[in-house]
């Protein structure tokens, strides 16, 4: 009995023996355990010296952590891609050295059914916040299309202006303060600030037009006088056929701003579409004279080239008595992007291209003017002075600047479709239209 008391005595003393040598070894390693965890950054990084070379080849080059390539995405439409795919070439040529990203460009395409496809398509993507990094796009011009040889464009964007208020684009300002080619300073500061909103240039206007005569001096009959308004084309007397022939192109210019969406206001009435539409319809025997055009570059430097005489310029004024230009082929760049600075490059590239080799010289002008200011420019085509200087003069006669959306498009069928079999009135086709405006403006 004694011997079994003493055994459980023993016992108790060797289990609180251990239970106060296994707290006191915990307690006087404890230090020890804190020491080793705030130094394995160090042991790691003795690894990654010593077994870096061998293993960070197999990491990043084989299978195990496969790095996607990154790719600049270019969304364009079927008349501007050949310029956007030139551009390309030349960015990879000759682009900045370690530029060595991929490039993939989306075109949509001529034919109606598979347009509306790739729209739908992208604008999924892009409500989604994805989609392409930049746009290079063409606007459906009034007219252009209606001949058998030429496409109408499906656009991505029926309203640029519109559009800018839709959280797609992303601000250039800070890109075009630090551009190799693009000179804003250059440009035609009304046109460039069409593509503007409180936020900044959210897109880039490159080509733009507007009506006018350019008449040798020695055709202009005594004409020095620059119309105030379309009242005074028509009934004036000096070259009244030839400005009154051409107005009718000109229903997309006859006005002004449209519309302001920051404030969803329409900013023209029912009544003055009505007017302008009866009166260019009203025009129609006159419209073979060929002295009045859209102005492009094509037609400025060759029909200016190619003769020693001196011309008059004569925009033609909107029914405020300004000028608005229109802009056809414009960019911008998606805000969600991850290669903004790469796109802006082949934007810049782009740009620069179109400038040195006049591309789209029949869609319009350049926006940036600064070659013309170059005597041995003038020299190499055959412009006189006078008639750059008096070029560049009508330009700055700009008064307005808006990008061509559908509702232009609808405009100029309103002049066009009327000669169709059971077309509407031009009192039903200016309501339909009028009335999508207004509901657009709201959406």
């Amino acid at each position: 009995m004694m011997k079994q008391k003493i055994s459980e005595i023993i016992s108790n003393i060797d289990e609180e023996y251990i239970r106060e040598a296994t707290d006191y070894v915990r307690i006087k390693s404890r230090p020890l355990i804190e020491w080793i965890k705030s130094k394995i950054w160090l042991v790691g990084l003795l690894v990654l010296i010593i077994f870096g070379g061998t293993l960070l080849p197999v990491l990043f080059d084989g299978n195990l952590l496969k790095k996607e390539p990154e790719k600049l995405v270019i969304c364009t439409d079927w008349s501007t891609y050949d310029e956007v795919k030139d551009a390309v070439s030349c960015w990879k040529a000759f682009g900045r050295e370690g530029f060595t990203i991929q490039t993939e460009i989306i075109r949509i395409p001529s034919d109606k059914v598979s347009a509306e496809i790739k729209i739908q398509e992208l604008r999924t993507e892009i409500m989604a916040g994805k989609g392409p990094d930049l746009f290079i796009m063409a606007s459906n011009e009034p007219y252009f299309y209606h001949d058998d040889y030429n496409a109408e464009i499906h656009m991505l964007f029926p309203n640029p202006e519109k559009a800018m208020y839709s959280d797609i684009f992303l601000p250039l300002d800070d890109y075009l303060k630090n551009a190799e080619f693009i000179q804003t300073e250059y440009c035609n500061q009304v046109v460039l600030q069409a593509g503007q909103t409180e936020e900044g240039q959210l897109l880039l206007p490159i080509i733009y037009e507007y009506l006018a005569c350019i008449f040798p001096d020695y055709e202009s009959e005594g004409f020095t006088k620059f119309p105030d308004s379309w009242e005074e084309i028509a009934s004036g007397k000096s070259m009244q056929a030839a400005l009154r022939s051409q107005t009718k192109y000109g229903l997309p210019q006859a006005f002004g701003k449209l519309a302001d969406f920051k404030n969803e206001t329409i900013l023209v009435s029912e009544e003055d579409l009505l007017k302008e539409v009866k009166r260019a319809r009203s025009e129609q025997k006159t419209w073979n004279n060929v002295n009045a055009f859209q102005v492009d570059m094509y037609d400025f430097l060759t029909t200016l080239g190619t003769s020693n005489k001196t011309h008059s310029f004569y925009p033609i004024p909107n029914v405020d008595g300004g000028v608005t230009a229109c802009i056809s082929v414009y960019a911008g760049i998606n805000r969600n992007t991850k290669v903004a600075d790469e796109a802006f490059f082949l934007l810049d590239t782009f740009c620069e291209m179109t400038y040195s080799n006049n591309t789209f010289s029949t869609r319009g002008i350049f926006i940036e003017q600064n070659e013309l200011l170059q005597i041995d420019y003038r020299w190499t085509l055959g412009l006189q002075e006078e008639d750059i200087r008096s070029f560049l003069e009508m330009n700055e006669m700009i008064t307005t600047a808006r990008f061509y959306s559908d509702w232009d498009t609808k405009l100029g069928d309103l002049y066009w479709g009327h000669w169709t079999k059971d077309a509407p009135t031009a009192e039903e086709a200016v309501n339909e239209l009028y009335n999508d405006m207004l509901m657009q403006v709201k959406e």
